[in-house]
């Protein structure tokens, strides 16, 4: 089916139950299967959004969060990611009737992950994995996005032509406009997903030349939304909720070094191993495309004693899929029919999702 023809039938396919009914059949069919649900930032209750009207940083409000979890619950087993990651972990959703199951996970590390987020899914009894940053952890350096996003918000320039400014650029479209805020959105659109794709040692500095061009800073440090501290984390593990790794400086593993690439996975999980007192067991991959990971990062993964990878690929996650390749999903509205549409379609992705870049 035609994907805009699968969101116009939503409605209509999930209230009359043919979606859940299709989902238990699968599991009759095929076997248990389970969705990872990705989060960054929650909003608390009735936050405004203010200058964070850039996709990459205002998040979710918490009301939609939960949303999202009565959604899941109602057709999902809720468990953790290290138990999708044990051989009979996606077994355990049959145990619970439904053979249906849920992971949650957050990236980067934000304060609000624990004083927003975390009281939510305690009362609904929901565990989840929190992906932090190692070198980031208590600080108050900023991810190259923010300062991207700010640069953008503050400049007065009207245009701007990245692949006349930073080389790495080049093959870009351009000039990009930046005369509203939706041309300055779909700006960052554009350059954020170039600079994914590049080693990590190269986004700083082209930040800085492109501030150049736009007459603004290129502020490295200065967060408008707090970064959890080492006493949070604690406090998010004690809380019974999983610490995962994510790097230690958000670096790209796809592209560069292969010793910048095992090195930024080797500094992660050993300090947070050190920090939480156990060893970790889960990561993610920074950005977590095909070209944000490959061998040399799989391996240093499992010689690191993880035991499952989680991706931006979309798609769900079953018995046989690769462990160091698990596919996420977004939900991003909050009908229960919206949710609905993304796992239906997560659960149609094409099996190649898995294969690695």
């Amino acid at each position: 089916m035609q994907d805009r023809t699968l969101k116009l039938l939503s409605p209509l396919l999930y209230e009359s139950g043919a979606w859940p009914r299709r989902w238990r059949a699968d599991v009759a069919a095929r076997g248990p299967w389970g969705v990872v649900v990705t989060y960054h930032r929650v909003r608390g209750q009735g936050e405004p959004i203010g200058e964070a009207w850039m996709e990459a940083e205002r998040g979710i409000d918490a009301a939609t969060l939960r949303a999202h979890m009565e959604f899941l619950a109602r057709h999902f087993a809720p468990v953790p990611l290290t138990q999708m990651a044990d051989p009979t972990g996606l077994a355990k959703g049959l145990a619970k009737g439904k053979g249906l199951s849920f992971a949650v996970t957050f990236d980067d590390g934000y304060e609000d992950n624990l004083t927003v987020a975390a009281p939510l899914l305690r009362a609904m009894g929901i565990p989840a994995t929190f992906f932090v940053v190692s070198e980031y952890v208590g600080t108050d350096k900023r991810f190259w996005w923010e300062t991207l996003a700010q640069m953008l918000r503050r400049t007065r320039a009207a245009k701007i032509a990245p692949a006349e400014i930073v080389p790495h650029f080049a093959g870009l479209a351009g000039p990009l406009p930046l005369d509203s805020p939706d041309a300055r959105q779909e700006a960052h659109r554009t350059m954020t997903r170039a600079m994914t794709r590049w080693p990590h040692d190269q986004v700083w500095p082209a930040l800085g030349q492109l501030a150049a061009a736009l007459g603004v800073e290129s502020r490295s440090e200065g967060r408008d939304y707090r970064l959890m501290d080492w006493t949070q984390v604690l406090e998010l593990q004690a809380q019974g909720f999983e610490i995962g790794g994510h790097t230690a400086t958000h670096a790209n593993l796809g592209a560069g070094d292969p010793a910048t690439i095992e090195r930024e996975i080797a500094h992660c999980l050993g300090t947070l191993a050190e920090k939480l007192g156990r060893p970790v067991r889960t990561f993610a991959y920074p950005y977590g495309a095909r070209e944000n990971r490959g061998e040399v990062a799989m391996r240093a993964l499992e010689r690191g004693g993880c035991l499952a990878a989680v991706t931006t690929d979309l798609g769900v996650v079953r018995a046989d899929a690769p462990r160091w390749l698990w596919p996420r999903i977004d939900l991003n509205k909050r009908w229960g029919f919206a949710c609905a549409y993304n796992v239906e379609r997560a659960r149609q992705a094409n099996a190649s999702a898995f294969i690695s870049g």
